[in-house]
């Protein structure tokens, strides 16, 4: 069963790096002058300093320690399978098309 806390939580913390990436965009443009700058740093500032957080504590929240030594291969294989298939997968068709450019 999900926790609705933490759903709302990542959802928060996904909105405020959106808020973040446009406010980098916008930034950058150079669109914007005077006060707007400043305006614009203060929501960049802001976001990157609650965002990254809030992700690291709701992850945490859910970190399971290992309690025996043989423990560690199992669980250690399995994230290698479930990260590094697509890493591998995701590498090659990379490779593959970034070349035909």
């Amino acid at each position: 069963m999900r926790i609705k806390w933490v759903d709302y939580g990542k959802g928060v913390a996904i909105l405020l790096v959106i808020l973040g990436h446009v406010a980098l965009g916008s930034l950058q443009s150079g669109n914007f002058h005077g006060s707007d700058v400043l305006i614009l740093h203060i929501i960049l500032e802001m976001t990157y300093a609650i965002h990254i957080p809030v992700f690291f504590a709701l992850s945490g929240y859910f970190f399971k320690p290992i309690t025996k030594f043989n423990e560690i291969w199992p669980r250690e294989f399995k994230r290698l399978v479930s990260l590094g298939i697509p890493y591998i997968t995701f590498s090659r068709f990379w490779c593959k098309f970034s070349s035909l450019t």
